[in-house]
């Protein structure tokens, strides 16, 4: 434990570690500062390029699957019912995906205190 503890203490980020305790000898208990205002917004930040990320591949998805569909219908594989069934279910997994991007970013912006500032 000792050389770890060691490590901890000399690390760039000013964490100190207490313990072990003679109850957990293999267990060393580590405060984290809070974060800064600075930090708050580069995780907000990182959080956005994520979920314009995931819209992004969403889009794409309903793209490819749109120009499969299109095919389909085209060709004439598959029943016109079958194709239009199959649109409004891919509408409505894109609709619950963006709104569950939408959830997380908002819920990372709520856990961090950033408002839509």
């Amino acid at each position: 434990m000792k050389p770890i503890n060691t490590v901890i203490l000399e690390s760039k980020h000013n964490l100190t570690p207490h313990g072990p305790t003679p109850e957990n000898p293999m267990t060393l208990t580590i405060t984290a500062p809070p974060p800064t205002g600075e930090s708050r917004l580069a995780a907000v930040e990182k959080a956005s390029k994520a979920a314009d990320k995931a819209y992004f591949e969403i889009r794409e998805a309903r793209g490819a699957h749109h120009k499969k569909l299109r095919t389909m219908q085209v060709a004439r594989t598959v029943r016109p019912d079958d194709i239009q069934k199959a649109q409004k279910q891919m509408e409505g997994v894109v609709k619950r995906g963006n709104e569950e991007v939408k959830r997380i970013l908002d819920g990372a912006k709520q856990a961090l205190k950033i408002g839509d500032s």
